[in-house]
């Protein structure tokens, strides 16, 4: 399959999950089922991320070359519970934290063996100084 087949299959995908959605649907859920899809589909979560970074180029929706689309690891969307990831991707959205340090606090958080709270994330981000502890309580 070439690029613009992935491309358009991607780009199709996202069309069909997002035309069968409420509209009060929570946006992660909907990336959760798109990007579930596109693996059973035998996409790898790189090659959805490079396909969705080249959509948002084409359709250009304030695209800025140091931002990048971050699309979860199933293990990521398992573990973290869905305040602490709205939380987590709002602090890299509203630039709070940079690409790098929002990996790295994920990779922190994914190696606990329980499912991640937003009290753990702001356990994290309070032991590592990335934020003054005054916004995170």
């Amino acid at each position: 399959m070439t690029q613009d087949d992935k491309f358009i299959e991607v780009l199709s995908e996202i069309v069909k999950k997002l035309m069968i959605q409420p509209d009060e649907a929570d946006i992660y859920e909907v990336e959760k089922k798109i990007v579930e899809s596109l693996i059973e589909k035998g996409y790898e979560i790189n090659e959805i991320s490079n396909i969705l970074e080249n959509i948002f180029k084409v359709v250009n929706v304030e695209y800025e070359k140091d931002i990048k689309m971050r699309v979860l690891h199933p293990v990521e969307i398992e573990n973290l519970q869905e305040d602490a990831k709205h939380f987590l991707f709002k602090l890299k959205k509203d630039k709070l934290i940079s690409s790098k340090e929002f990996e790295t606090i994920l990779n922190e958080l994914i190696l606990k063996a329980h499912e991640i709270t937003i009290d753990d994330l702001k356990l994290i981000l309070n032991k590592k100084e990335v934020l003054k502890s005054k916004f995170l309580n």
